[in-house]
């Protein structure tokens, strides 16, 4: 796993521009189900600028581990 620093400019213009789950947290991972049913790991896809244009996968907190639905 690699960890980006997130820095101000990769970041949403404000808290109410994030996704939330229900419990509060704006922390997701992202989960795909393959053709077999096993979990796997999900993708983004980023700008030059660090701005998610894509992604797949659904959301899934990393607090409640509640899936979240956009």
């Amino acid at each position: 796993m690699a960890v980006i620093a997130l820095d101000e400019r990769r970041a949403a213009r404000t808290a109410r521009d994030n996704a939330t789950c229900s419990c509060g947290s704006q922390w997701f991972t992202l989960v795909r189900v393959d053709r077999d049913g096993a979990e796997t790991s999900g993708a983004i896809s980023m700008t030059r600028e660090g701005e998610i244009f894509g992604y797949a996968g659904i959301p899934r907190c990393m607090e409640c581990g509640n899936d979240y639905k956009p």
